[in-house]
């Protein structure tokens, strides 16, 4: 122990010029979000030669995993004294598409505006891949006295298929076998009143659930209507699911979550909050609930609309038309 009772490595951090690195993180951020790792098709193999350079120029040993044709994995550690068991700081490379028509900056430009860096995977999750890189460089280049193995695995393949992840674990689980933590993306933060910010850690996942419903009927010209079109059988059916409202279920994990939070907000909604099991009885605080994005879909099976595709022409009625729902269960 150090001093004060600090561990070694608590004290070498506290001691860490860290201004020196900030400029360092925001400009190698700004790097990785100009490569286009749109998923599909990936093309993460862009992204694993990316860590692998800074890796190799800190001398961290890594290795990049390409399992097919532009997909590629990054492994890299960075030994500690085995003591404890590994941490993995897990992350994924590619992103889904951006539509350039509707951003204010192009979305690989990695553009600073008003103090934020913006573009596609500056919040899923090429700013926490970049972090967890950087957690790695500093802890090499300042030396830091580390009890465990600092393991850093950047997937491809996360936003579609999770091809990536499985590959590592079917080829070489032996990597991370013997992990006793993983930190990766999950829970999200708030900010409250105040100012203050509750840092989210995700404890469960819904189970993910995706469905299409197809509708069929007679096709025809646009000028002369037909009552029970595919589209219109769609649109009717469509409008049974998004005007239903899930039951609330709430989980022991959500309802602590809620306990905990209750000190940040105002009296009377954090009374409610350390009674979150009984005041939804209240319709006013139940609708008040539902209409908060920030806690809604923690208390209940969500419905999402997604896609929503029919015919290809304005003047002709399509026989086909057909939507995609994103399900998330408890």
């Amino acid at each position: 122990m150090a001093a004060g009772g600090q561990t070694a490595l608590e004290s070498h951090i506290e001691n860490i010029a860290w201004e020196q690195y900030h400029d360092q993180a925001v400009h190698l951020l700004q790097e990785y979000i100009r490569l286009d790792t749109s998923n599909p098709p990936g093309n993460e193999v862009k992204a694993a030669e990316f860590f692998h350079r800074l890796f190799e120029a800190q001398g961290i040993s890594n290795t990049v995993f390409t399992y097919a044709p532009g997909r590629a994995n990054l492994y890299a550690v960075l030994k500690g004294d085995g003591s404890l068991r590994p941490l993995v700081l897990l992350n994924h490379m590619d992103v889904v598409r951006a539509e350039p028509r509707n951003w204010r900056v192009p979305p690989f430009s990695g553009e600073i505006s008003d103090g934020d860096v913006y573009g596609r995977g500056a919040l899923d999750m090429k700013d926490e891949g970049l972090l967890q890189a950087m957690v790695m460089l500093i802890a090499a280049r300042e030396k830091l006295p580390l009890r465990r193995d600092l393991i850093f695995l950047a997937t491809a393949d996360e936003e579609v298929g999770d091809t990536g992840s499985a590959w590592i674990l079917e080829n070489h689980p032996e990597l991370v076998r013997q992990a006793e933590y993983l930190i990766t993306e999950g829970g999200s933060n708030l900010i409250r009143p105040g100012g203050r910010t509750v840092y989210g850690i995700g404890v469960a996942e819904k189970a993910p659930y995706w469905i299409r419903m197809t509708a069929t009927g007679r096709g025809g010209h646009g000028s002369i209507p037909i009552a029970d079109s595919a589209p219109t059988r769609l649109v009717k059916a469509m409008d049974r699911v998004v005007s239903w409202e899930t039951p609330i279920h709430l989980l022991p994990s959500v309802e602590e979550f809620f306990r905990q939070i209750a000190p940040l907000e105002k009296e009377t909604r954090a009374s409610e909050f350390r009674n979150i099991r009984t005041a939804p009885q209240d319709p006013a605080f139940a609708r008040a609930l539902t209409r908060d994005e920030n806690f809604n879909y923690l208390l209940r099976d969500t419905i999402s609309l997604t896609v929503l595709k029919g015919g290809q022409q304005t003047n002709v009625i399509p026989d086909t038309a057909y939507c995609e729902w994103d399900v998330r269960l408890l």
